[in-house]
């Protein structure tokens, strides 16, 4: 009994540890990315061109796309 409890808490600090995410700035006009291994949150600010840039996020679970509300947005 006591080592079933063992090995389940062995699992679930495993699991929890794949929640931490590592924090990522990119050097596109300020781009954030804060991934885990079991999911990715990306908040766009990405110059493209002198007269476009792509804002938004994107969230990926399992290197899925789950939800993706980028769009470029054109300056004059």
């Amino acid at each position: 009994m006591k080592r079933r409890v063992i090995i389940s808490m062995v699992i679930l600090m495993i699991f929890f540890l794949c929640l931490i995410p590592e924090k990522a700035f990119y050097s596109d006009g300020g781009t954030v990315q804060w991934k885990s291994i079991i999911y990715s949150i990306t908040k766009y600010n990405a110059i493209i061109e002198e007269n476009e840039y792509m804002v938004g996020y994107e969230v990926e679970v399992f290197g899925i796309t789950i939800y993706d509300n980028t769009h470029i947005i054109k300056t004059k």
